[in-house]
Order: structure tokens, then sequence, then C-alpha cells
């Protein structure tokens, strides 16, 4: 209980040993360490992959992609990068409309993040797209792929996350 207390007071037990993410949850300290937290990111690609394969078999006509399987990995990764750093941005900045539309503005917040992924798989050769973009963004076309796209991707890595979790 000492190395507890130690540890969420910055104390020395705290710098002794391997680095641990510290969570309080109702009074509770839950330890997660590196190689778990590792292991989620990983999981996490894999989903994220598993998703963008399922995604780009079953409804090509939507999002396609042309290439090695292990280059959805790579689209996976971009992906999730950038739902990690321009996502929370974006959805902070919309909370307002969010609010406003009971939260149906995060549909065009995810097809926008799948276009941005696209785009930027692209300009790094991987050849992922949606409805017509790249090379035309501005299309009824590519706005629809773009929805259907971000909420079957959804759909899928929700269903294969309740198969493989990422948690020990």
């Amino acid at each position: 209980m000492a190395l507890d207390r130690d540890i969420l007071a910055g104390g020395p037990s705290s710098i002794i040993g391997t680095t641990v993410a510290v969570t309080v949850v109702g009074g509770q300290v839950i330890h997660r360490s590196e190689a778990l937290i590792l292991r989620g990111f990983v999981v996490g690609t894999i989903v994220t992959a598993i998703a963008f394969f399922v995604l780009t078999t079953v409804l090509p006509q939507f999002v396609s992609y042309e290439g090695e399987p292990a280059g959805l990995l790579v689209i996976s990764i971009i992906f999730g990068l950038v739902n990690g750093v321009i996502g929370p941005i974006v959805r902070i900045l919309a909370f307002p409309l969010t609010m406003m539309t009971l939260g149906l503005i995060g549909f065009l917040i995810n097809a926008g993040l799948l276009l941005l992924t696209a785009g930027v798989s692209n300009a790094l050769a991987f050849d992922l797209k949606v409805g017509d973009f790249p090379p035309e963004l501005l299309s009824v076309d590519t706005f629809i792929a773009a929805i259907v796209g971000a909420v079957v991707l959804s759909l899928v890595s929700t269903a294969v996350r309740l198969v493989l979790p990422d948690k020990a």
C-alpha cells in the first residue's frame, strides 16, 4: 500500500523499476505497465487493419485499396494517428454542433477523418481511395462513400474488438 501512495505522490518508489501508468478508479489504484499499453496499441492497430480489409473487400465501390495486405497495417497506423491527434481537436471544436445535432455531426467528422487518412496514405504511396478521392474531393459520391466507409469501419472495428479485446 505504501508503494501505491509513493507512486501517486511521485515518491522514491515511483522511480525504481519500470515506468507504469497509474489510474485511480473508485478509490482503487490500477497499474498498467508499458507492456500492456504497447499490447493495446498493437491489438488496436491489427483490429483497425482487419476492419480496413473487411471494408475494402465488402464495399470496394465506397473504399478501395490497391496494394499488399501489409500496407493495411500502415494505413491503420495512419488512421490511428489521424484519429488520435486531429480527431480530438475537431471533436472539441465541433462540440456545439454535436449538441445541436444530437451527435449526428459525428458521422461527418469521422468521414472527414477517413478522407484525411486517404489523403495522407496516398501521399505515402499507399493507394487508399474513398469514393472519388483522391483526386476528386468535392463530390457527392465522395462524401457518401466517406460516411458509409466510416460507419462500416466503426461497426467492423467494434465487432472485432468484441471477439479480440485489447485488455488482459
